[in-house]
């Protein structure tokens, strides 16, 4: 899948595509994957690469740099 709100490719395996009618306005429909709003599991990946890689870069030892 391509969010183009964060502008990344996300992939997903086994999932459960529904298109049902929006709860709070039943004349708009909405896309469901697994059984939440598409648009809430993009950012709950984003989230989830953005913690990838702040961990990561947590673990990269930073250079001392030397002292002349």
């Amino acid at each position: 899948f391509f969010s183009p709100e964060h502008n990344q490719k996300f992939t997903a395996e086994d999932v459960r595509l529904k298109i049902e009618k929006e709860p709070d306005n039943p004349n708009k429909l909405r896309l469901n994957l697994n059984g939440m709003n598409i648009l809430e599991w993009f950012r709950q990946k984003y989230k989830e690469v953005q913690q990838k890689i702040d961990i990561i870069s947590r673990q990269v030892p930073k250079s001392k740099g030397f002292k002349l």
